[in-house]
C-alpha cells in the first residue's frame, strides 16, 4: 500500500471535531437580601440556521470541495474516542456539519465544521465540560488497528480565539501512521467553541503536523459565524 493510499482512510479518519459547551446556573447574593439569577438566556437554532452559520466553500478557500461522502463510522484510536462523543455521536437537538477536502491528488488537507445546538445554556456547558474533562487525560496515542499502527502525541488547552467566547477547548495530536516501511506524518486540530447554548466544533487533519497552525483563521472565522447567526445578523458578512 502506498502512503498516499494510506492517508486517504486513515484509522483516524474525521477525527471529527467541535464540542459541547455550556454556563451553569447559580446563585449570587445582593445587597442585605439574596436573590437568585435567571438562567443564562439560550437561543436555539433551527436547521436552517445552524447550517447558515456553517463555514462555506468561500470560507475554506478555492482549493476545497464539498465531500458528501466523507467517513464518520471509523473510531478514534485510543483516547481520541472521546473526541467522537462531541462530534459524529452528539445528540442536541440540532446538529448541522460539513466536511471539505482538497482538491489535491491525496484530498489533504480535510476540514470538518459542525454547528450544535441545546435546548439550555446548561446543558451545552455539562457536554463541553465532560468532553474537557477526557481530553486533558489522553496525552498520547500509540494503537494498532488492521495492521497500520498510530502514534500521536497529544496536547489540549483552553484558549479563546476571541475573548468574547463563553469557553473554548483545544485538542492538537500530531505524529504519524505507519504500515511496514511506510510512514506518513499526520496532523489533526480540534477546537469546541461555546456561545451560550450553542457550539462550533472546527476539526482539521492533514498528511503533515501543521494542521494546527493553519485552524487559527479558521477557528475565529467559525465562532464570528455563530455569533452572528445567534444575534440575527448575516454570517456572510463577519471576518
Amino acid at each position: 500500500m502506498s502512503a498516499a493510499s494510506l492517508v486517504r482512510n486513515p484509522p483516524i479518519t474525521r477525527i471529527a471535531a467541535l464540542v459541547a459547551l455550556g454556563l451553569v446556573l447559580g446563585l449570587a447574593l445582593a445587597g442585605c437580601g439574596s436573590a437568585a439569577k435567571s438562567a443564562p438566556k439560550a437561543t436555539k437554532l433551527s436547521s436552517t440556521k445552524a447550517t447558515s452559520a456553517l463555514l462555506s466553500l468561500a470560507d475554506v478557500g478555492g482549493t476545497f470541495k464539498v465531500d458528501d461522502a466523507a467517513d464518520h463510522t471509523t473510531p478514534s484510536p485510543g483516547c481520541l474516542v472521546a473526541i467522537d462523543a462531541i462530534t459524529y455521536k452528539i445528540d442536541a437537538p440540532t446538529t448541522e456539519d460539513v466536511d471539505y477536502e482538497s482538491t489535491s491528488a491525496q484530498s489533504f488537507p480535510v476540514i470538518y465544521n459542525q454547528v450544535s445546538s441545546f435546548g439550555t445554556v446548561a446543558e451545552a456547558k455539562k457536554r463541553l465540560d465532560t468532553f474537557r474533562a477526557a481530553m486533558h487525560t489522553c496525552t498520547s496515542v500509540a494503537e494498532t488497528s488492521s495492521g497500520v499502527f498510530t502514534k500521536l502525541t497529544v496536547t489540549t488547552n483552553n484558549e479563546k480565539a476571541s475573548a468574547k467566547d463563553d469557553d473554548e477547548v483545544n485538542v492538537k495530536a500530531v505524529g504519524a501512521i505507519s504500515q511496514g516501511s511506510q510512514e506518513t506524518p499526520l496532523g489533526v486540530f480540534l477546537a469546541v467553541v461555546r456561545e451560550g447554548n450553542n457550539l462550533a466544533i472546527l476539526e482539521i487533519g492533514d498528511v503533515t503536523q501543521d494542521a494546527p497552525a493553519a485552524g487559527t483563521g479558521l477557528v475565529s472565522l467559525a465562532r464570528a459565524r455563530l455569533a452572528a447567526v445567534i444575534k440575527g445578523t448575516d454570517p456572510d458578512n463577519v471576518s
